[in-house]
């Protein structure tokens, strides 16, 4: 926190909805429950986990140079690595192909090609060139697999360092409330990135860790880093389990569950429900999602959290009934509610609980959750409706020191790489009523004596505005945070203006010579 003398603790500045384009006097103002929260801006692998890998690779056939060339063209592809085509894209391919077959008429296939099997032969080359089309749109979608043990090696060569670095920035969002897990449930462990992430945040604090990886072959490759220097049958920790699937047993739920970079090797939305179902069901506390920097990436964790979000306002009335009954709610009007289509399961769901005594609880299909970053609010990504595509994604960074197997310094001069991501913390149960959430500074830019800020809040949507030095207090603390942080104050619209009250152009532009 930033203590200037009389300095004043709130600035009121003009803003604007990114979305909407609404235009508002904004009241910024420091209040004692939003404090500066700091995050790292590169996180190093331990040296333990270097010193793992190195004794992990004596025993490829390959020299550690042509594995360390493969890492790098596996870096290369990992991180333009794109979703599985959704059913939409699909469909646009479709279409194209159709479209395009029918100006060149070439719908008809040759007889003479194809024999007595036309029909089959117009289907496998109207397929073939659908798989064109999805190629030239970048959709390439292939399970990621190790065939070898010098597979597992180039990927973690290429890997370990960046993804290791993306966990550690994640968790680092536990810093504001002090959380500390006891059992950790890694899901697509890979070569181990999430649990030295979680082994050096909370440390011996962890009891248990269970990491699952259906590829037995990255699972021994993990293991083997992990391998105590002094006695190789032990692990760094003590207590680390690795199995090919999940345990069956609902029963077993973990404080916290990560699924780095897992709900992209799911060729579908239904297989990746089954698992977001099936991971939140399995978890005590909180649930992690993170994926990579790119919009179809981004849309896996939107559509993760809002499928999670949604089945925890779902009413199951399979259960529901008994207790509407026992509650003496049951009735025509409440019947008719709940038969209308036109009303949503979460309208349903607040005008029935808004009918039941305040200590009932209505059974949902999914237990209810809220996110604990970095969203400060759980109503729909304000973000997705913006026009430009690439806008739409919410990303976060960090910088990483360079694993390197060949002695070369390569991605910045200094040895480090820079590593773009996007995720969501989903928390068990619902958000706390009367609690101010920090607003999340998702854009920010500096300029002469002033800064640029694209600031997501609780309630107001995403607010553009601008901190100058004359509000200096405000400044310092705007000063003090980067891209991704939380904003230390509270930012609440205190005036809508017209149109011609406001222009931010002419403000910034004023402010070079202030």
């Amino acid at each position: 926190m930033v203590g200037i003398g009389h300095v004043a603790t709130v600035a009121n500045v003009k803003g604007i909805n990114v979305v909407t384009k609404s235009k508002c006097i904004l009241r910024l103002s420091q209040v004692p429950s939003l404090t500066l929260t700091k995050v790292p801006r590169i996180a190093e692998i331990p040296q333990s986990a270097v010193e793992g890998l190195k004794v992990a690779l004596t025993q490829c056939e390959r020299l550690p140079k042509q594995l360390q060339s493969e890492g790098d063209a596996l870096w290369q592809k990992v991180s333009q690595r794109r979703f599985p085509a959704s059913k939409s894209v699909v469909l646009a391919a479709r279409n194209a192909v159709s479209k395009k077959m029918k100006e060149q008429e070439c719908n008809d296939i040759s007889e003479e090609l194809y024999g007595n099997r036309i029909k089959e032969g117009e289907r496998e080359n109207f397929n073939m060139k659908v798989a064109k089309e999805l190629n030239r749109m970048n959709y390439k979608w292939k399970p990621l697999t190790f065939q070898n043990v010098e597979k597992a090696a180039a990927y973690a060569l290429g890997m370990l360092s960046s993804h290791y670095s993306e966990v550690y920035r994640v968790l680092c969002e536990f810093d504001s409330n002090k959380f500390v897990p006891e059992t950790v449930l890694d899901f697509g462990s890979g070569v181990g990135s999430s649990f030295w992430a979680c082994n050096e945040k909370f440390g011996k604090a962890v009891k248990e860790y269970t990491l699952v990886d259906s590829d037995p072959i990255v699972s021994n490759f993990a293991m083997d880093i992990m391998r105590n220097e002094d006695n190789k049958d032990v692990f760094v920790h003590p207590n680390v389990n690795f199995r090919r699937t999940l345990v069956p047993s609902l029963q077993t739920k973990y404080d916290l569950v990560i699924a780095h970079r897992s709900l992209i090797e799911f060729p579908n939305a239904e297989t990746r429900m089954e698992l977001i179902k099936s991971l939140w069901q399995r978890t005590k506390k909180y649930l992690i999602f993170i994926e990579s920097h790119l919009y179809d990436s981004f849309d896996g964790v939107i559509e993760a959290r809002d499928y999670i979000l949604n089945g925890g306002k779902t009413i199951d009335f399979s259960k529901a009934d008994a207790i509407l009954k026992e509650n003496g709610i049951l009735n025509y009007k409440i019947q008719q509610i709940i038969d209308d289509n036109k009303i949503s399961d979460f309208e349903k769901f607040f005008i029935i609980k808004a009918k039941l005594p305040q200590n009932v609880t209505i059974p949902t299909i999914l237990e209810p959750g809220h996110v604990f970053a970095p969203c400060p609010h759980d109503k729909s990504c304000p973000k997705l409706e913006l026009e430009d595509v690439k806008e739409r994604s919410c990303n976060f960074s960090i910088k990483y020191k360079d694993i390197r197997a060949d002695g070369k310094k390569t991605k910045l001069l200094n040895g480090t790489g820079n590593t773009s991501f996007s995720f969501v913390i989903l928390q068990k149960g619902d958000r706390e009523v009367g609690k101010e959430f920090s607003p999340r500074l998702i854009k920010y830019q500096k300029g002469n004596k002033h800064y640029t800020c694209h600031g997501c809040t609780s309630f107001f949507g995403i607010q553009q505005f601008v901190v100058s030095k004359k509000n200096q207090h405000i400044y310092h603390l705007t000063k003090s945070i980067t891209h991704g942080d939380k904003i230390p104050y509270k930012i609440e619209v205190e005036q809508f203006l017209k149109e011609n009250d406001y222009a931010l152009e002419e403000e910034i532009y004023n402010l070079k010579d202030s």
